[in-house]
């Protein structure tokens, strides 16, 4: 696999462009940082759909691998139940859904999967299947050559005999091999590929022989996400759903792209994201008919939902939009203006208003405004919020005459399932206008997080990436088309014409927002104003169309005055060939100094409303304006985890000051196994943040392990069906039946069920923690060249071995040790591993292997052996029983390489302080800055290639210089220079953070140092 490198872009440049305009700004900081992407080697980029699909597919350079890989993000993003909704329809756009919302099933994660694979392009194609019970996706990498089935839902796909991946119709096909022979199936059966030849981390083991009449016969299982020994989803009842007949759709795209999930930083405004609910409730949670609680639900019942927390407190310190503000109009400061009274006042006695804008990177679900001032006996003041761009306003709160002061809900039937609100106070003053103004004004909003979708770390070295986009604002707007939504589209628009909704909460294969009357254009248009000049716009969105006429067709179109409109994009019979497609098109420049803009969506149809009509499926609309504090500044970024070590579990931080718009670099964790994630804030840095790790500690990168890839067959599988023998009898509760369970062929899936009713023949289980030995009978020398061992935790009285020894008997030479299994091997699974699900909960937090109910070991020897038995040795842990499962013997196996992590990020590295843990050779010339944190003083060293002109200076996070340390020509070789915690003038600095530049060859270094005293 060959990494690929991006640069990242110049540091310097934009550190002395923020200085300049820091340095020369009276009041707050005059910067901002946009739509910002945040994300490590372990996690995809969620931000956009571009994001997420480079970042998915970035460890992998073959298209088959890639499409695994999206599968598998797929999977690992969601829980297995009914769909997220909101306006009552089901939310189809993964970029909107998959960071937000925790359930889904198959016909909406097939979109999602649809969705990212059309996002690589040509010659990447995908199409849906109807089942008779279910919906899968297929895609395509050579243009329609050949078709691969994926299932995001029961989590599986399958090969056919040649090695590649299975359509859905090669699976329904009948057919048969030496496995299925093997296994007791000799005859040719239609479902066999989903049966025999499902990729292995997807299925526990062929199912039964002799057992094809009984659909949830408990043998041979398959993830599905959820229970799958509970709700019976064996392999056989899989195979099923493909044996009734197949509706392969290739005339929709069963796509809704579009969203972007915008991450700005202003001044006062700070984002924290935790990987755990905050609290229960519609507060917290975005609930609706088919939701359970959060938090004291059962297992399975939205246990990935986590929460974030926005806390926003714009600036009182002048009347500057820059101070972390949306607008300020007709405001003015009372050091600015004549006489007392509120700190934020009109300007004049015409109308004012004070605007803030959430963008909030996620669903919100609540919200609280606090807020203080005075309003004049003949004055109005209103709180009112706007959750559709500024379409709309509603008014929450008008203060009495006054001194006032409170806080005020903005509760989920107000402002949950935005994702973006405006939050503005109206001042209308009477001629007096120096009594109405505001003192305070500070908000709180809880947005809901899937947990799943936070960028995590591993246990060893991890990476992380920050990267910023142009400096602009946006206002978004994605208007329901649905008939019955709480927020149709009909409340936001300007003008309309002409328009019918239908009730179709889906409209996969039919156009919700249609002409009223056949042949008759209806239109909807919606005015967007902004505080600042629009520098751009695009909208459009999913449209279909049956039938090829000039009556059929949706035109998008704009303009700058409200009457004049120009056609941007036309949407109609030619424009794809599906039925349906999307369309996005762009305003072009606006003229200079345009701060409103009308969007029309133009709609005509040949038929009456129905299922047929030409129509809308989805639209989307988007306004970028120009940012009030277009200089970035650095940010603060902070993760919080649990680490578990051997000697107690150990809660830290690290802390990135990220000086530039693109960085990347290191965390190292210890511990164990990978930590529990606790929460990640990010915040513009200032006088208080303090770079590193809060303990000081670098751990490095020795706890991390190398991944590998480890696959065998079934077929030789030596110790299938041998008999053994066993140092001490199983629990009566549900023993060994016949003494044949543990070479059987049954490997039991991840289940917390015990009994003998619901497992038998799956698992014996034994009581106590005194050892139990097992003697396999190989019927002759063999060669073991693998052993893996699965076992079973359902509780805590039983559970995974402490260790295990597997010794070869028999052999030419004797008894030969093989190795030992060590019970926290669990917490270091080959490569491909698929957490079944159980993850999802927190029932199982205490158990010694927690979520791991189900776990096959791995033992692979240097070489492999010859021996005619082999013995195995259970040692259980103290205080707990012991669940074996299957043990297996393999003659041959196959050991491959795996990425550590599925997320490539290249190797640009930017340079870190020593105590960050680089662990890359930078790019970038970097800085040797030691004692950090530094007291009072510290030495930053550098080496030159070759004699050149140094310039190398002390600068603050506002972007202004503090000290010149190097301004001359230096020698080839290594130079220190030291730095006394002064500035030029040889006054002490405040203690803080500041930053290292230096500058030669064309080269630029940046390292944080964080002064102490």
């Amino acid at each position: 696999m060959e990494p690929r490198r991006r640069c990242p872009r110049s540091l310097l440049a934009v550190l002395l462009a923020a200085a300049a305009a820091w340095s020369s700004a009276p009041g707050p900081a005059r910067a901002s940082v946009h739509d910002i992407h945040l994300h490590t080697d372990s996690t995809p980029d969620y931000a956009s759909l571009e994001a997420l699909a480079q970042t998915i597919t970035s460890a992998w350079d073959d298209p088959e691998d890639q499409a695994i890989a999206i599968w598998r993000w797929i999977t690992r993003s969601r829980q297995q139940l009914d769909p997220s909704f909101e306006d009552r329809a089901t939310v189809l756009d993964p970029i909107q859904y998959l960071p937000s919302y925790p359930n889904t099933n198959c016909g909406p994660s097939s979109t999602y999967l649809t969705t990212i694979a059309a996002a690589l392009g040509p010659p990447w194609r995908h199409r849906f299947v109807e089942l008779i019970d279910h919906t899968v996706a297929e895609l395509s990498w050579d243009d329609g050559a050949t078709w691969h089935m994926f299932d995001t839902s029961m989590i599986v796909y399958a090969r056919n005999h040649d090695g590649t991946i299975a359509s859905a119709e090669q699976i329904a096909s009948a057919q048969s091999c030496a496995l299925s022979a093997f296994w007791g199936d000799p005859d040719a059966e239609p479902g066999h590929l989903y049966v025999y030849h499902v990729t292995p981390e997807s299925m526990t083991n062929p199912s039964a022989p002799g057992q094809q009449g009984d659909l949830g016969y408990p043998s041979g299982y398959r993830p599905a996400a959820d229970n799958p020994v509970a709700y019976a989803r064996t392999l056989r009842n899989g195979s099923d759903s493909y044996l009734h007949g197949l509706d392969i759709q290739e005339d929709f795209v069963h796509t809704r792209p579009g969203w972007t999930n915008r991450l700005h930083l202003r001044p006062g405004h700070v984002y924290t994201r935790y990987w755990d609910a905050l609290g229960t409730g519609a507060e917290y949670a975005r609930l609706d008919f088919r939701d359970l609680d959060p938090v004291n639900g059962d297992y399975g019942t939205n246990t990935i939902r986590g929460n974030g927390r926005w806390e926003i407190a714009p600036s009182f310190a002048a009347a500057a939009v820059a101070g972390g503000w949306h607008e300020l109009a007709n405001i003015v400061h009372v050091a600015d203006d004549v006489g007392g009274g509120p700190t934020l006042r009109p300007a004049t006695s015409a109308p004012a208003a004070l605007v803030v804008k959430v963008d909030a990177a996620n669903v919100l679900t609540s919200a609280a405004v606090t807020w203080a001032g005075t309003r004049g006996a003949g004055d109005q003041v209103r709180l009112e919020v706007s959750r559709d761009a500024g379409c709309t306003w509603t008014t929450v709160a008008t203060p009495g005459a006054g001194a006032f002061a409170g806080t005020v809900t903005l509760g989920a039937n107000l402002i949950g399932g935005a994702h973006a609100i405006l939050v503005r106070v109206a001042l209308v003053p009477d001629a007096s206008r120096a009594d109405c103004g505001l003192d305070e004004l500070r908000l709180a909003a809880v947005t809901e997080v899937n947990a799943l979708a936070l960028p995590r770390l591993q246990r060893g070295p991890n990476r992380a990436r920050f990267s910023a986009g142009p400096a602009r604002e946006t206002l978004t707007l994605r208007p329901s088309p649905h008939a019955p939504s709480d927020h149709t589209w009909s409340q936001s628009v300007v003008d309309a014409s002409g328009l019918f909704s239908r009730d179709d909460p889906v409209g996969y294969s039919s156009a919700i927002l249609v002409p009223a009357a056949a042949g008759v254009p209806g239109h909807a248009t919606w005015r967007f104003d902004t505080p600042s000049d629009i520098t751009g716009a695009n909208f459009g969105g999913t449209f279909l169309t049956r039938f090829a006429t000039p009556d059929d067709r949706v035109e998008l179109a704009y303009s700058w005055d409200g009457t004049n409109f120009t056609t941007a994009g036309v949407f109609d019979a030619a424009t794809a060939p599906t039925w349906n497609a999307t369309l996005f098109a762009g305003t072009g420049t606006p003229p200079a100094g345009q701060r409103s803009v009308w969007l029309r969506y133009v709609v005509a149809s040949s038929v009456a409303p129905s299922t047929s009509s030409t129509g809308i499926q989805d639209a989307l609309l988007e306004v970028h304006h120009a940012a009030a504090a277009p200089a970035f500044a650095p940010v603060e970024v902070t993760w919080c985890w649990t680490e578990h070590r051997t000697g107690g579990d150990v809660t830290r931080r690290h802390t990135r000051i990220v000086a530039g718009p693109e960085e990347t670099w290191t965390i190292n964790v210890a511990g164990y196994r990978d930590p529990t994630m606790e929460w990640i804030r990010v915040k513009l840095a200032d006088e208080t943040s303090v770079a590193g790790y809060d303990d000081g500690q670098n751990v490095g990168a020795g706890d991390g392990y190398d991944k590998i890839a480890i696959a065998a067959d079934w077929l030789d599988d030596v110790a299938l069906g041998r008999p053994y023998t066993v140092s001490r009898p199983a629990s009566g509760a549900n023993p060994d039946a016949g003494g044949a369970e543990l070479t059987d062929g049954v490997v039991i899936p991840p289940t917390p069920l015990a009994t003998a009713g619901a497992v038998q023949g799956q698992v014996a289980l034994w009581d106590g923690d005194a050892p139990v030995t097992v003697d396999i009978d190989l019927g002759g020398v063999r060669t073991v060249a693998a052993v893996r061992v699965t076992t079973h935790q359902p509780n805590a009285t039983w559970g995974h071995a402490g260790t295990i020894a597997v010794t070869a008997l028999g052999g030419p030479g004797g008894a030969a040790t093989l190795g030992t299994i060590q019970h926290d091997d669990v917490w270091s699974p080959p490569g491909p591993f698929l957490d079944w699900g159980y993850g999802r909960g927190e029932n199982f937090t205490d158990l010694p292997a927690g979520d791991r109910l189900a776990h096959g070991f791995w033992l692979v020897p240097d070489a492999p052996v010859t021996a005619d038995a082999v013995r195995l040795d259970f040692v259980p842990l103290a205080g707990h029983g012991l669940g074996i499962s299957e043990i297996q013997v393999f003659s041959a196996v196959t050991v491959g390489p795996w990425p550590d992590r599925e997320i490539d990020l290249g190797l640009t590295e930017v340079a870190a302080a020593p105590d960050e843990g680089a662990t890359r050779v930078p790019r970038r010339p970097a800085l040797a800055i030691a004692p950090n944190p530094a007291n009072p003083g510290t030495h930053v060293g550098y080496t030159l290639t070759a004699a050149t002109h140094v310039r190398l200076r002390i600068v603050d996070l506002r972007g202004r210089v503090v000290r010149e340390l190097v301004d001359g020509v230096r020698p080839a070789g290594g130079h220190r220079a030291f730095w006394d915690g002064r500035d030029g003038r040889g006054h002490a600095v405040a203690s803080g953070v500041y930053l290292a530049v230096g500058e030669w060859g064309g080269q630029q270094a940046i390292g944080p140092i964080t002064l102490v005293k």
